[in-house]
């Protein structure tokens, strides 16, 4: 019978042989799953004392191995370890991050445990010193990487040796407290948003039934993921709300919830012309915006995204995730009538915290204006001065 020990430690089990003798057998199991015997023997205190010793070489010799892995190495899983446990929403962009900005570094020849801080601020030397260079053509080329993606790296090496300390491969983490310079400030927003007329010339120029899409995403504020995610399933016409369950392919939200979303106005207006096209082209992909193949469209802003805006005589540079801020500043603005609150917005757009939400409170200063304006206060002065 064998004495239930902690999984992992391998096991001691006790039998009659042949000549009636109590006999203690005992067995490890290797990293396959195959259990191999350490050796039987005539006590119980000597099976348990051969397999502590063979239990402590097996440790020591896998701990020496993995000591001397190199952070090359060890990315692949790390990695794989992050999808299966942590399912994280964009591995696949974490695996390109690490190969372009880990793979490609000086330090991916060291061995983890022997990276130290002045290896970890060498690297980030090295990755501010480094240059956008697309394998075509490309506006950015030959700029330096953004702060955002820099800031991307740095968490995911800092993640990956926390790992790697917790797994007893590393005695601390060099990328702990390890930090990016200050930004510098900036005199414009990084995004932009369009105002209501600007709205109006976009949409006009863009063709059927493209138009809806892109009427939708302004209507609504959704994230492209959740948009290109969304099924006909979680639109309910009757109740005029749509419910955003995923936030890439089978993935959930960034938030990691559930929310419903009204539509209304122009969202309304979009998804009825899109139910109407349909129902005549009865293509029957579950998916509100499929790609041509009724299958879920690419990250990205789709092919002809940057003629549209020219077409609209819009100079300036909008992404697509600028129609996610031109619906929070149409509401908090009140271009499309009633001034929303920055709470309300915040639910609309399924933002984890007002704070994010506020970067639209400037554009309710008109509506502080207004306040004040209705409001005469008291004469206070003409009272006591007559």
């Amino acid at each position: 019978m064998a004495d239930r020990r902690r999984r992992g430690t391998g096991s001691v089990e006790s039998y009659v042989d042949s000549k009636g003798r109590e006999r203690f057998r005992a067995r490890i199991v290797l990293e396959s799953g195959e259990r191999k015997p350490v050796g039987v023997y005539d006590s119980k205190a000597e099976a348990e004392r051969m397999l502590a010793a063979v239990l402590d070489e097996t440790v020591d010799a896998k701990m020496a191995k993995l000591a001397g892995i190199t952070v090359h190495a060890f990315g692949p899983g790390f990695l794989d370890k992050r999808e299966k446990t942590d399912l994280v929403r964009g591995i696949k962009t974490e695996r390109n991050r690490w190969k372009l900005h880990v793979d490609a570094s000086p330090i991916a020849e060291l061995t983890m445990s022997e990276v130290t801080r002045r290896d970890a601020r060498a690297w980030l030397l090295w990755l501010q010193g480094r240059r956008i260079k697309y394998a075509h053509k490309h506006s950015r080329n030959g700029k330096k990487l953004s702060r955002v993606t820099m800031q991307n790296a740095l968490n995911l090496l800092r993640k990956a040796f926390d790992v790697a300390v917790e797994d007893e491969i590393c005695a601390s983490n060099p990328f702990a407290g390890v930090k990016l310079p200050k930004d510098k400030g900036r005199t414009h927003e990084p995004w932009t948003y369009l105002a209501p007329e600007e709205q109006t010339k976009l949409l006009a120029a863009v063709p059927e039934p493209d138009r809806y899409m892109v009427a939708f995403a302004i209507g609504t504020g959704l994230r492209q993921g959740e948009q290109w995610s969304l099924r006909w399933a979680d639109v309910d016409e009757k109740k005029m709300e749509i419910t955003i369950r995923y936030g890439s392919e089978g993935q959930p939200t960034k938030s990691g919830k559930i929310r419903r979303v009204p539509i209304f106005g122009l969202a309304l207006d979009a998804i009825a012309m899109v139910v109407a096209r349909r129902v005549r082209n009865l293509k029957g992909s579950p998916l509100v915006f499929p790609a041509l193949r009724g299958d879920r469209r690419q990250k990205g802003e789709p092919d002809d995204w940057k003629a549209w805006v020219a077409a609209a005589g819009i100079t300036r540079n909008v992404r697509w995730h600028d129609l996610r801020h031109t619906c929070a500043s149409s509401l908090v603005a009140g271009w499309w009538g009633r001034r929303w609150s920055l709470y309300e917005v915040k639910e609309m757009l399924g933002h984890a915290s007002i704070t994010t939400t506020e970067r639209y409170a400037h554009l309710a200063e008109s509506a502080l204006k207004l306040a004040a304006r209705e409001t005469p206060g008291a004469k206070l002065l003409e009272e006591n001065n007559p």
